[in-house]
């Protein structure tokens, strides 16, 4: 790691990396990217170039079992790989409409997501990060013993627009503890649940693919509690 730059991003949450190329580097090193993960909960890893699904795989996996979704349909060459693609003639916009942590249905959630940008928008392309730890750390004793018995219900066939693809499953629905503990540290966050397997929670592999021109779709999280 010693040629490696980090830089923080934000006070809350958030560092670039130079001076890496995760397709190249040994497991070791990408072991370290556990403690850079808890410290910023928020990595970008610049100038990355090509980057196959092995790569992608291989550096997943050096944070815990990929994470297969039951829901949406995975590329052919891994099944725990999804793509997010935006055509020119596309009205709607994967994700992006309201703040959610990715994998928090699950028992234990996901650990994290991993984004790979293939192709962007000149314009737009943000994805947004919040510090859901800090925000339940900032709230009074009585408000965080409140929310942490509060429980969640998710319901996909309730959103107002509901995607082709969701119409294909079954309804289904899931409840969890409104309050999550961090993936490695049992640091207590919102949203999600905590688990007692939480130290080998599962990353969810994300393929962020919007296609010009238009609007990209900024969809994706890194980490619980990085949103």
């Amino acid at each position: 790691m010693n040629d490696w730059t980090v830089t923080p991003l934000a006070a809350p949450l958030g560092a670039r990396i130079d001076g890496v190329l995760l397709a190249e580097t040994d497991d070791a090193k990408l072991g370290a990217l556990q403690d850079l993960v808890d410290e910023h909960h928020v990595l970008a890893v610049s100038g990355q170039g090509e980057f196959s699904v092995a790569d992608y795989v291989r550096v997943g996996e050096s944070f815990g079992d990929p994470y297969v979704h039951p829901f949406i349909d995975a590329i052919p060459e891994h099944p725990a790989i999804l793509q997010v693609i935006k055509e020119p003639d596309d009205t709607e916009t994967f994700g992006g409409k309201f703040w959610c942590c990715d994998i928090s249905f699950t028992s234990p959630p996901a650990a994290l997501s991993i984004l790979h940008a293939c192709e962007l928008s000149p314009i737009g392309s943000d994805t947004r990060f919040a510090n859901t730890a800090l925000a339940f750390d900032r709230l009074s004793l009585r408000l965080q013993a409140w929310v942490s018995e509060l429980t969640a219900t998710h319901v996909y066939q309730e959103q107002r627009r509901v995607r082709r693809q969701q119409r294909r499953t079954r309804s289904r629905r899931s409840t969890h503890a409104v309050v999550v503990g961090r993936c490695t540290s049992i640091r207590r966050s919102l949203p999600g649940s905590k688990s007692p397997h939480a130290k080998r929670a599962m990353p969810s592999f994300r393929f962020s693919t919007p296609i010009r021109p238009g609007p990209s779709s900024g969809s994706g999280s890194v980490g619980k509690p990085a949103r």
